[in-house]
């Protein structure tokens, strides 16, 4: 706060409290005879230590002290406090506030992996499914998009997948790529069931494969926003996957 804020902030508390400026004429009147000094020099000096107390002050939460005084919510404190008070208020409304955002970034959860959210699995769009939809996705992008249109997309590709047109779901779960502990768990149990593919004893894993970031699309549900991201830096192309063949490219 510069110096003619300040003078704005005490002419405030002198129409609200009229015996502020009583006081401050009387003491520079003392002031003034005890400094050999005049009362105008006095005054000044008054207002420039009220400036300078109020320095590292907003004007506007000196202004929410002042209204607080005015509404009774803070004590109005002897004349010659007065800036002391208005400072301290402050920085205690700072120090309060400052708390409040600590206390909330505390209660936030913080992960390590963004994607999976330290649960170590993402939901991803079958890239077949993606180059599927591509054509309608891009014509509604040029007309607006209906308000189920993937709804309506995803429920017809299923309706190929029972009719096993397709060899995929449009979205799946798979094992995230990040090097979190659940996700390194369900890594493991992939690499484990790949191993044993075709054996006596082939092994399970609770998801079929792990997020390749650079070939599969993760899914958030904000359709629109993610399939037009990863389109706009890849061009179209034909793919119908062989047997075996999604796994070779995609895992």
């Amino acid at each position: 706060m510069d110096r003619n804020n300040a003078i704005n902030v005490l002419e405030t508390i002198d129409r609200m409290r009229p015996p502020y400026v009583e006081w401050r004429v009387a003491q520079a009147k003392k002031l003034a005879a005890a400094h050999a000094t005049t009362e105008r020099e006095e005054l000044r000096a008054m207002i420039d230590s009220f400036a300078r107390t109020l320095g590292d002050v907003e004007t506007s939460e000196a202004a929410a002290v002042v209204e607080g005084m005015e509404l009774g919510r803070i004590a109005m404190p002897f004349w010659s406090e007065l800036a002391t008070a208005i400072r301290s208020a402050v920085m205690d409304d700072r120090h309060g506030r400052r708390t409040a955002e600590r206390s909330e970034r505390e209660k936030s959860p913080r992960y390590k992996c963004l994607h999976c959210q330290d649960s170590g699995a993402v939901k991803v769009y079958y890239p077949p499914f993606v180059e599927w939809v591509r054509p309608r996705f891009e014509a509604y992008q040029s007309s607006g998009f209906p308000l189920m249109w993937f709804e309506d997309s995803t429920a017809e590709w299923y309706s190929r997948l029972a009719r096993s047109e397709v060899k995929g779901p449009a979205e799946i779960s798979v094992a995230c790529c990040c090097s979190g502990g659940n996700a390194r768990m369900y890594q493991r149990q992939v690499d484990a069931m790949r191993e044993t593919r075709g054996t006596a004893k082939p092994k399970r894993a609770a998801h079929v494969g792990v997020w390749n970031p650079d070939r599969q699309p993760l899914s958030t549900g904000l359709p629109e926003e993610e399939l037009a991201k990863w389109y706009g830096g890849r061009a179209a192309y034909e793919w119908t996957p062989s047997e075996g063949e999604y796994d070779a490219r995609f895992n």
